[in-house]
């Protein structure tokens, strides 16, 4: 009779706190991104994946399902996430505020998913809100929340947390349901955006701690390691190939000729440091962390090397007692592997985004080194509860300013530029941002001194070009996105823009040439063919009037 009365109020009292957790989960994400609802778009990837995508703004038609699955727009292959666009501006239209609020939503979801997880891997409920409100409400995450473009994040991460909640249950009763749903979530996390390749991974250290599924013998490592995780390595192989193709048919990939691999080693370390050290101060974030190549000091990556190794060290001494630290721990350096740079895509040496789902890793061995072996009957639990909500509400409030910043380009660039060294990216994107605004002039100046420090950068010769277009300066329009086609000569939206330029100069014939170059490209270009409409439409009158 006690014990079942012992039973009732642990359930009772369990219950209390999956309601105070998932709450506050609820109400941290609302105070920080509801403000995202008044946002605009960002001039950085959010006309590309939006507001300037004909296939997008067609919505869900056979033909754009099919371009979805084999297109490498963008250097990215991400079939799930152009879906889910298509299905947004059917239902919202290109009001950004509703593109914003969804991210909101999956972040929200997220977060309780981390906790469902969480308490599903260790049924300590308390440590586990933990983790989860330090994944909902740490300021590293804003990027991946607040900005459209990276719809792929969220989704993705939704996705391949239902993998994680669907691993444990399959790992408790072997069910077959379980195996396939585990399978069909990470495919589908896949199919939002490639990070989650080294998942598979994440399941064999679950498989060693906590569910000690995996030991050190030829049939367990064989059974358990290998032959149980073929389907889930097979996906993750797949994506991971087409992944590659996209990034490299772009240009993207840089060689090893450009990028060493020992500049790309010290890139790598260096990241890792300055993950940690924002993850516990998290201080002058920006947008973009410009690739310094050859600039980091010899010292700096002996340093570095030092510092990660000594952590690892200490790591596996708390991990004696404490297994989930170095689980935590490998969690978060393997998952970072994918983006680290040993691959090198694009010019940027690291970004906030790419710790969104690392970070749960990170968070489990920092709350575990610090509270592993606390209950609340101990003397520890009030003060290690009074550190960590003083805790969450600084990441708090550090969060809602960071978000402030995402109310429009320029807000956002300028701080970026106030925090990070002077790069071309910056003030090519300040450009596109003063461009939308209607700063023409300004627009102008920026993206000129984004081109003085990169004359290769393509986007910063459109960005030019659309300036001059509207201060009426179309030779120099043409100029500049002849330039632009020069160095991107398969991108349609620079032909479609050299034609309005052509157009404008009242050079018809030209302007019509020019954009079946574009539908060339992308015959689905929906801007190229009204243009070739409008050209042929003014040059009626002209050649009718032309004496025969």
């Amino acid at each position: 009779m006690f014990q079942r009365l012992k039973n009732g109020i642990n359930s009772t009292l369990q219950n209390d706190v999956h309601y105070w957790v998932t709450g506050t989960i609820s109400l941290s994400v609302m105070v920080i991104y509801l403000q995202t609802g008044s946002f605009t778009y960002i001039a950085f990837d959010d006309a590309k994946y939006v507001f300037n995508n004909d296939h997008v703004q067609q919505g869900i038609t056979i033909s754009n399902i099919k371009w979805a699955f084999t297109t490498f727009t963008f250097s990215n292959w991400h079939p799930l996430t152009w879906l889910s666009y298509m299905v947004d501006f059917s239902l919202f239209g290109l009001r950004p505020g509703l593109y914003h609020l969804e991210n909101a939503a999956f972040h929200l979801a997220n977060s309780i998913l981390v906790y469902a997880f969480m308490v599903g891997l260790t049924r300590t409920p308390w440590k586990s809100g933990v983790v989860a409100l330090l994944f909902a409400v740490h300021p590293l995450h804003v990027e991946s929340v607040a900005w459209i473009a990276e719809r792929k994040d969220v989704l993705s991460v939704f996705w391949g947390l239902i993998s994680l909640v669907a691993y444990i249950q399959y790992t408790r009763n072997s069910s077959k349901v379980y195996f396939v749903l585990t399978w069909a979530a990470l495919a589908l996390s896949l199919l939002a955006k490639p990070m989650l390749v080294t998942l598979p991974f994440v399941f064999i250290l679950l498989d060693c701690v906590p569910f000690k599924r995996l030991y050190f013998t030829t049939s367990s490592i064989f059974k358990i390691a290998i032959i149980e995780k073929i389907p889930f390595f097979l996906a993750s192989l797949f994506v991971s190939v087409l992944a590659y193709k996209a990034q490299n048919a772009s240009g993207a990939v840089s060689n090893f000729e450009t990028v060493p691999l020992g500049i790309r080693i010290a890139n790598g370390l260096d990241a890792i440091v300055n993950y940690i050290l924002m993850t516990l101060v998290p201080r002058n974030l920006g947008v973009f962390y410009p690739h310094l190549l050859d600039q980091i000091p010899a010292m700096q990556t002996i340093i570095n090397f030092v510092l990660l190794t000594v952590l690892f060290l200490v790591v596996l001494m708390i991990s004696r007692k404490k297994p989930l630290v170095l689980i935590g721990c490998l969690w978060f350096i393997g998952t970072l592997v994918p983006v680290l740079g040993i691959v090198q895509v694009g010019g940027a040496a690291m970004a906030d985004r790419y710790t969104y789902f690392p970070h749960i890793g990170f968070f489990i061995a920092i709350v575990w080194a610090l509270a592993g072996n606390v209950t609340w009957g101990d003397r520890k639990a009030p003060w290690l509860s009074c550190a960590f909500a003083v805790c969450l509400v600084l990441l708090c409030v550090t969060s809602v300013r960071q978000t402030s910043y995402w109310r429009d380009t320029v807000s956002l660039f300028e701080h970026t530029a106030r925090v990070t060294q002077p790069n071309s990216t910056v003030y090519k994107i300040l450009g596109a941002g003063y461009g939308m605004q209607g700063d023409h002039q300004k627009a102008m100046e920026a993206s000129k001194i984004s081109l003085e420090m990169n004359p290769y950068d393509v986007e910063a010769y459109g960005n030019l070009g659309a300036a001059l277009l509207e201060l009426g300066e179309l030779q120099e329009a043409e100029y500049a996105f002849q330039e632009a086609i020069y160095l991107a000569p398969y991108d349609p939206q620079f032909h479609v823009y050299m034609a309005i330029a052509l157009y404008r100069q009242r050079r018809y014939e030209d302007a019509i040439l020019r954009a079946d170059e574009a539908l060339r490209i992308d015959p689905e270009f929906q801007r190229a063919s009204d243009l070739i409409e409008r050209s042929r439409a003014a040059i009626v009158p002209i050649t009718s009037l032309t004496p025969e």
